[in-house]
């Protein structure tokens, strides 16, 4: 597909064959009726390498090429022309309808319609804005040429909806519609215990109640600060410091206790790199390893209906799910979602997606396994590398390098060997990545330097490496003094 109505159409030939056929030119052949009838188009030199062709309308064309020998003979012969290329030409734009109406209460629903004889759903895009945002946010659509979508905004405000729609030419189509939502509705207030507790743990207040408290039987226990939470929390009015019913007020607004007698104990020295004692007994074997505390959680959302997606909620666990945390929202609704723990350990991830309607499946239950495991280690392999040992008699080019490694989370192949004339290099290999045997036999061959150091390479699993060099080079010595008679001489006796 392409909106030029001139381009070029290369094509590849063997010389060799050329010269065999004695080819004299080379012809393209062009259809508008999808193969039932052919027109020469055109001719060149076999050398030229491509045509230019100049398409008169939008429409489908059909190409084919044929060779020309020094008998006037085509090849490929016969009279049935088989199609080599396939060019539709399309300057016509799609067309993009957008709609906006208000439904019951402050829900906003949006209903598209895109039209094109060539259309690519794949690349169609609608945003929103509304009042309060600066930036368009993607609206979560299935990738269909029609379809609808909701979701509620504060009463009183405009929202703002375009798009872009394109076909395989790369024709664009815009959109564009706005709404002001009118009226006014009563606001259930958020239950807080739902951001600061285990969800394990959710309480209600009287008869209010949300789709996340589904299923869950309060238990009375006291409310306890979040491990987890975000500056960017800060301007949200769940996280605010106040006081709600019976419950406790936060400490300075925020789920993580300044005050370390008071907060979990994955919240002390919450950005330390110290690593921490594991809540899990083992760690399990599908776990991923990753060294920062900074990573990207992948995901992907099946069977999404017309409502498109809501909302996608992470929740976490240190203890392979006997208690689980909420951990946050991934706002784009799109993967991958980016997450922050504090400090080196085992996490469990999983999560739940909300429908544009509302409809979710109730959170991780106590028990509840996570979706995936993820393993925190900033902290590299310790490497001790021990005296070296140089052989004597038959194994005098043999040196015994030995080390130690510790790891909680070793690679297979976890140690690399090499020497250098200076510690700064350049290093020369010994053996490659291997298994940690911790010892090596080094068999010294002619033509190496007379002093080398030695390094020993560790890496675990998370790709954290350390390095261990001899402080003092070895001597490589690999000659036997030996002694020859050359002369004789006199002594005078007295």
């Amino acid at each position: 597909h392409t909106k030029k109505n001139r381009f070029r159409i290369p094509y590849r030939y063997d010389q060799a064959e050329m010269r065999r056929l004695g080819a004299s030119e080379i012809r393209l052949y062009v259809s508008t009726d999808k193969g039932t009838n052919w027109r020469k188009a055109q001719s060149v030199a076999p050398a030229t390498g491509r045509f230019i062709f100049d398409a008169g309308s939008e429409q489908e064309y059909w190409f084919a090429v044929r060779t020309l020998d020094s008998r006037n003979q085509l090849h490929p012969g016969g009279n049935r022309i088989e199609a080599g290329l396939k060019v539709v030409v399309d300057q016509t734009p799609p067309t993009l309808k957008i709609q906006c109406a208000q439904l019951q209460g402050n829900r906003v629903q949006l209903s598209w319609s895109a039209s094109d004889a060539n259309l690519d759903v794949s690349r169609l895009k609608i945003e929103y804005r509304q009042t309060g945002q600066e930036e368009w946010q993607t609206v979560s659509i299935v990738p269909q040429a029609s379809g609808q979508t909701s979701w509620t905004v504060p009463a009183g405000a405009t929202v703002h909806v375009r798009g872009v729609a394109m076909d395989k030419a790369l024709n664009i189509g815009r959109g564009k519609n706005q709404i002001q939502i009118t009226g006014r509705q009563p606001v259930i207030e958020p239950d807080v215990s739902n951001y600061n507790e285990p969800i394990a743990n959710h309480h209600h207040r009287g008869t209010k109640k949300d789709h996340l408290e589904e299923g869950f039987k309060p238990n009375g226990t006291t409310l306890e600060p979040s491990p987890f939470s975000s500056a960017s929390n800060k301007n949200n009015p769940l996280y605010s410091n106040r006081k709600m019913g019976s419950q406790r007020s936060r400490t300075e607004g925020s789920f993580v206790s300044q005050n370390h007698n008071n907060s979990p104990d994955i919240t002390q020295r919450r950005y330390g790199a110290q690593k921490k004692k594991n809540q899990w007994s083992d760690l399990p074997a599908n776990a991923r390893i990753v060294k920062s505390r900074n990573f990207t959680i992948g995901y992907r959302v099946d069977d999404v209906g017309p409502s498109g997606i809501g909302k996608v909620e992470f929740y976490i666990t240190q203890n392979g799910g006997k208690k689980w945390w909420r951990y946050g929202e991934d706002k784009d609704r799109q993967s991958p979602f980016q997450a922050e723990v504090p400090q080196d350990g085992i996490y469990g991830f999983t999560m739940r997606v909300q429908s544009g309607v509302g409809l979710v499946a109730p959170p991780p239950q106590p028990g509840e396994k996570p979706d995936i495991i993820i393993a925190v280690d900033q902290t590299a392999p310790q490497v001790q590398l021990l005296q070296p040992q140089q052989g004597t008699g038959s194994s005098l080019n043999k040196i015994l390098l030995r080390w130690k490694v510790e790891e909680a989370h070793p690679m297979s192949r976890s140690v690399a060997i090499s020497y250098a004339a200076t510690l700064d290099g350049p290093w020369e290999e010994i053996v490659g990545w291997s298994e940690d045997t911790n010892n090596y036999l080094w068999s010294v061959k002619a033509g190496m330097p007379p002093k080398v150091y030695v390094r020993i390479s560790a890496r675990d699993a998370a790709g954290n490496v350390t390095h261990a060099e001899t402080p003092n080079p070895i001597v490589v010595d690999l000659s036997k003094p030996r002694a020859r008679i050359v002369d004789v001489e006199p002594i005078n006796s007295y």
